[in-house]
């Protein structure tokens, strides 16, 4: 399995260090590229895009609302998902 570390934090002006990490799977990482990619995709283009089955993005996403990276904004036809630190 691969592990990937999305920094997540404040920068600090003087030094540009990151005071905060967060580690989240290749399936999360996989999914949360392409919501970035496209904010309006559906969990069905989801599938298409990433060739992961309904449960296990489901799961992905799910993770990533747990550690505060996206959030769904609206309803679940006409809302979108929004990136919750764009510095990721």
């Amino acid at each position: 399995m691969l592990n990937a570390t999305i920094r997540n934090g404040v920068i600090n002006e003087s030094d540009g260090v990151i005071n905060e990490a967060i580690n989240i799977s290749a399936t999360e990482q996989a999914v949360f590229v392409v919501i970035k990619k496209e904010s309006r995709i559906t969990k069905v283009e989801l599938q298409k895009e990433t060739s992961l089955g309904k449960s296990t993005i489901d799961r992905a996403i799910k993770a990533l609302k747990e550690k505060c990276l996206i959030e769904r904004v609206g309803f679940n036809k006409t809302g979108y998902w929004k990136i919750i630190n764009k510095g990721l």
